[in-house]
């Protein structure tokens, strides 16, 4: 039977390895938003910042949950451990499907707002040509 002491210290291990997947499946998803979203230097600095200001308390938290606010090398290690093996076994190839797809939606909703707005009955504004600058 382990001790209560092993049990603890495994524990805070896999809550950091998790931590670390987690911290990296959110950096991801703020990736796949600026891939659909075009962004300036101001604003994506503006997204890291929060960004690594909501990791800083999240590995406070987890830190003062687990080993009661200890900084100890392991679970600093197991965290990184955990970014790492989401980064090289899930990170990658979601990033290049989820391009592909993104990529994909863009071209179809830019054909449908392209359709929709060449459409006399729902833009009538517009010239049958769709040029409503050209002289009559």
């Amino acid at each position: 039977m382990m001790s209560r002491v092993i049990v603890g210290e495994l524990q805070a291990a896999v809550t950091a390895f998790l931590s670390g997947g987690l911290i990296t499946i959110v950096y991801d998803v703020l990736r796949i938003f600026r891939r659909i979203i075009s962004h300036n230097n101001f604003w994506i600095g503006a997204e890291d910042l929060v960004f690594w200001m909501w990791t800083a308390l999240w590995t406070f938290s987890v830190l003062y949950r687990e080993n009661d606010g200890n900084l100890r090398l392991y679970t600093m290690v197991f965290m990184a451990a955990g970014m790492l093996a989401y980064h090289e076994m899930i990170s990658e190839p979601l990033m290049y499907f989820s391009g592909k797809i993104i990529k994909k939606l863009k071209k179809y909703a830019a054909g449908i707002i392209i359709k929709l707005t060449q459409n006399r009955k729902v833009c009538p504004w517009r010239k049958k040509n769709g040029n409503k600058n050209e002289p009559k």
